[in-house]
């Protein structure tokens, strides 16, 4: 025993391994990472070319490492019980999956978990952000938000519930604010108000009953209509303003007033709104957007009329709004007003010499007026609509 037992001792010696094993590890890794020929049979001919056979050896060893790390990276992982496999987001495997899957963002956190085909989400399934938040939930189709589903705030109060298509609100649906208050319910289109719906104050109240394009209000359609039609549209907040021949409401809650024609000499008595204020720099026609003069001649041709005129009561308590609100750029008009009951106010006398510049073109069976600052100006800061 004592040669067997000499010979471990020996194995076991730092000597042993540095001047054998070592030597020989390193001789191996010499000859094998020795690329360079030093014979002719040391190559491969192949046609007119000669291939070294040690680089040709070398790069097929070094694509076997790679293919191994590789397939080993793209194969799906499995959480301790569950039988939902889990693919990075770019992985090869995941375009020829079908079938509920999670999906790993770039940063490893859960992106996706729910349905796919061959690699893209469709079906049901949930997003999240890398706060482990839910952003959707619901269907998809192709990546996309498409059919019913749900869309979150990044702190998780609920944003939008209905239908989407292609990540658009489209069709029927909710909106909500991010304090939790409904914002919107009815039709949309491509993302924006379009239909029938009801619009909600920030405290969640009932507002404005009506119809909507392209995220606006379509103020066209109260021209002519009965001031209790526009009661029952509009609920919101409103401020009364009359005088012995005039009389308007500010529906403060929209950004809009109206002005009355005396129905007490009519069959049904009923009084009906004559004029529609909006008092915005911007208005919506058939859907388009439009804040300049010019913008609008290249709609509804020349202007019918131009000029500066004298302004009536309801044009004066718009641009006195406006100025409160914020707008210097305008110059208030002097009211004297007496307040009667709460939000209703007995007006007196106002400045009938104070004038506003204005352009009015005749489109679709409708007067629109545009108001200016100044002669010349292309754009306005509020605008009118009447029956043509």
């Amino acid at each position: 025993m004592q040669p067997l037992v000499t010979k471990l001792r020996f194995w076991m010696t730092p000597a042993f391994w540095t001047t054998t094993v070592f030597t020989k590890i390193r001789q191996f890794l010499s000859n094998l990472l020795d690329i360079k020929p030093k014979h002719k049979k040391d190559y491969y001919g192949i046609g007119r070319y000669l291939i070294s056979k040690r680089l040709a050896f070398s790069i097929v060893i070094a694509l076997g490492i790679v293919c191994t790390f590789y397939i080993s990276a793209i194969l799906p992982a499995k959480a301790a019980g569950s039988s939902v496999p889990s693919y990075k987001y770019n992985s090869v495997a995941l375009k020829f999956y079908d079938g509920t899957v999670n999906i790993l963002a770039a940063d490893g956190h859960l992106a996706y978990t729910g349905q796919v085909e061959k690699g893209k989400v469709s079906g049901t399934g949930k997003l999240f952000d890398k706060e482990n938040e839910m952003l959707y939930e619901g269907l998809f189709e192709n990546n996309l938000y498409n059919g019913m589903g749900k869309l979150y705030y990044s702190g998780g109060s609920l944003k939008y519930e209905g239908e989407f298509s292609d990540n658009l609100y489209n069709g029927t649906g909710k909106l909500y604010r991010g304090n939790g208050t409904s914002e919107y319910t009815g039709q949309f289109s491509q993302g924006l108000f379009s239909g029938e719906g009801v619009l909600y104050g920030f405290s969640g109240e009932t507002v404005y009953t009506g119809s909507f394009l392209s995220g606006g209000i379509v103020f066209s359609e109260l021209p002519e209509k009965t001031t209790a039609e526009i009661s029952s549209m509009y609920t919101g907040k409103s401020t009364v303003y009359s005088s012995d021949r005039e009389y308007c409401v500010m529906m403060d809650d929209i950004g809009a007033m109206y002005s009355a024609k005396d129905g007490s000499n009519t069959l049904d008595g009923q009084w009906q709104a004559e004029t529609i204020y909006i008092l915005s720099e911007k208005t919506l026609i058939a859907g388009t957007e439009y804040d300049s003069i010019d913008m609008l001649a290249t709609l509804m041709g020349s202007a019918d009329y131009y000029g500066t005129v004298w302004i009536n009561l309801p044009e004066a308590i718009c641009i006195n709004s406006l100025y409160a609100g914020g707008n210097e750029t305008i110059k208030p008009v002097s009211v004297t007003a007496a307040s009667e009951l709460d939000s209703v106010y007995l007006v007196s006398g106002y400045d009938e010499n104070a004038t506003v510049y204005l352009y009015t073109f005749v489109y679709d069976g409708l007067t629109y007026t545009f108001y200016c600052n100044e002669a010349g100006a292309n754009n306005f800061f509020m605008y009118s609509i009447q029956s043509a």
